[in-house]
């Protein structure tokens, strides 16, 4: 399951990156951004419990997640200034995290745990 995990990881982490970059009026995706904050929250969610899978050791898990917030700081970063249709914002920042957060706690429920197979 962990290589599957990682897997999974590098592709998630390619769309994620493509759907951050892509210029959202060409493609008729704005309505969506009604919901913008509750999709970074809900994307680096994926992100995290992802990478918690794919991890073998609490170390690792906290280095994947560190992966992660730096992941979207980079991106908010590249919104701002690699684009001219896209936007960097702190409040999409503040939502990854709180994403991320979201995962490790899940991930430490014990019932969660038992049902992962996590350590």
């Amino acid at each position: 399951m962990v290589l599957f995990a990682r897997i999974a990881l590098f592709f998630y982490t390619g769309l994620l990156i493509t759907l951050c970059l892509i210029n959202l009026d060409a493609g008729g995706l704005k309505p969506v951004m009604a919901f913008d904050k509750l999709l970074h929250v809900g994307a680096y969610f994926t992100f995290g419990f992802i990478a918690i899978l794919g991890s073998r050791t609490q170390r690792q898990q906290l280095t994947m997640l560190t992966i992660g917030f730096a992941l979207g700081i980079a991106l908010e970063v590249a919104q701002t200034t690699l684009t001219s249709y896209r936007g960097g914002d702190l409040a999409d920042q503040i939502a990854n995290t709180l994403g991320l957060m979201l995962s490790y706690t899940c991930s430490k429920i014990s019932s969660v745990r038992k049902l992962l197979h996590l350590k």
